[in-house]
């Protein structure tokens, strides 16, 4: 995969180590090749979550295994799980976060953060399929809270099985 990457985008998205640099291939992918780099990274992603759900469950088969993919639906992955949890807060806490976490100005964190929505799926029609829905614009305690309970129930659930 990392060849066929740095192949399509260049030598332009690597540190002088060889690896990728990130933020450098977003800005290569976002907006017009987005499709392009997906069409290469989500089937080498889909088969090494495949390997280790399989491996996983063969050591415990009672395990709940989770797996945190932004792109998950459109990557056509969403029928390999039992459940889909949905992870939402404020439009506007997308923005500042990305740029606290980016070092992005502001301005430039809420283009980056637009151009990465309009390539997934719109937020209502993800919760529209969400076996569970974490409103995460609250206090960590909060989401924590709604993220005990859920783990709980799908323990429940792996045991019951």
């Amino acid at each position: 995969m990392y060849a066929r990457i740095v192949e399509a985008f260049g030598n332009a998205i690597l540190a002088p180590d060889g690896a990728i640099v990130r933020p450098r291939l977003a800005a290569a992918a976002f907006p017009d090749r987005i499709g392009e780099l997906n069409a290469i990274v989500h089937p080498a992603v889909l088969a090494f979550e495949d390997d280790w759900m399989r491996e996983v469950g063969e050591k415990e088969p009672d395990a709940v295994a989770i797996c945190e993919a932004a792109l998950l639906i459109e990557a056509g992955g969403l029928s390999r799980f039992d459940r889909l949890i949905v992870v939402t807060c404020t439009l506007e806490q997308k923005f500042e976060r990305f740029a606290t976490r980016s070092g992005m100005s502001a301005q430039e964190a809420h283009k980056v953060v637009e151009e990465r929505m309009a390539a997934q799926m719109p937020e209502p029609e993800k919760v529209k399929l969400a076996s569970y829905v974490v409103d995460n614009s609250g206090s960590k305690e909060d989401t924590e809270g709604q993220v005990r309970a859920i783990w709980q129930e799908l323990e429940l659930a792996a045991r019951a099985r």
